[in-house]
């Protein structure tokens, strides 16, 4: 079978959500999941307030049936008043009943990034310092301290770094003891949507920021919607 998920850049954890619940439920042994985006056939190239962030790009991850450590548990969050923040309204849609010809369909991506910031920072706030108590997302009730990495939607550094000391300060935790767990590879690849987990994940497995196994580590996707996703991982 093959099916389309689609929630804008938290596309990928949905899927990986969706792919987990399905091997656990003894439906498939193994997935494919492929999260991936062309963000050029939607970005203004006028607005340099968007196009200078965004880039196209793919990634992809295998889900097999094993007892091996994996994904522990899940956190879906959305609000859905919140999406007019991250949108892509079509243009001059034609009626359906129109001729072909007159199709012109002229999606533009726009955000309202003072917005989107202010929304992620405290989401990550209320889930990140409330994470021992969240059942879903920490079923066996670790702390904060215990996550090696945490792999963020690459969409703006200043959202991790702001996000990561106000962490911080509520938790009366060392200057850059969250910020430090932040895996940053939008200098490197932008922000590919669906498909900006990868690079982070990559670096975990198998770069210069390899764990170890059984060491656990957070990935967390946010976008359109509003929606956002958070995935508790066992390497």
């Amino acid at each position: 079978g093959i099916f389309d998920l689609q929630s804008g850049c938290s596309g990928i954890n949905y899927a990986l959500f969706a792919a987990d619940g399905i091997v656990k439920g003894n439906n498939r042994k193994r997935i494919l999941v492929i999260g991936s985006d062309i963000l050029s056939y939607i970005t203004d190239f006028n607005n340099r307030s968007t196009c200078i962030l965004f880039s196209d790009g793919a990634s992809s991850y295998i889900l097999d049936s094993s007892r091996e450590p994996g994904f522990v548990g899940h956190y879906d969050y959305g609000n859905g008043q919140l999406r007019d923040i991250i949108t892509s309204p079509i243009k001059n849609k034609r009626h359906i009943d129109s001729p072909p010809e007159t199709y012109n369909a002229a999606p533009t991506l726009i955000m309202n990034g003072r917005k989107v910031h202010e929304v992620i920072i405290k989401l990550l706030e209320d889930t990140l310092i409330n994470f021992r108590d969240n059942h879903y997302l920490n079923p066996k009730s670790i702390s904060l301290s215990e996550i090696k990495k945490i792999i963020l939607h690459q969409a703006n550094c200043r959202t991790i770094e702001k996000a990561a000391a106000n962490i911080e300060h509520k938790l009366k935790l060392r200057e850059n003891e969250i910020k430090d767990k932040f895996i940053v590879t939008i200098s490197d690849y932008a922000n590919s949507s669906t498909a900006s987990q990868g690079p982070g994940l990559m670096e975990v497995v198998y770069g210069e920021n390899k764990l170890k196994n059984d060491d656990h580590i957070l990935m967390i996707g946010y976008g359109a919607g509003f929606s956002a996703c958070f995935n508790h991982y066992i390497i």
